[in-house]
């Protein structure tokens, strides 16, 4: 599968799925989807799962 992003602005990228690390420029953004806010508690329960 060839990884395709679909562009909605200037070095702006709608992401579909995975891509290499040679397909990223310096300075492209790419959005994501599902998006997600991270909260405090999404914070504590990292640091307590890595006992970090």
């Amino acid at each position: 599968m060839v990884a395709e992003a679909k562009e909605v602005g200037p070095n702006r990228y709608r992401e579909s799925y995975g891509r290499y690390l040679e397909d990223f420029r310096v300075g492209d953004v790419y959005e994501h989807r599902p998006g997600r806010t991270i909260s405090e508690s999404d914070n504590t329960w990292f640091t307590l799962i890595t006992m970090n």
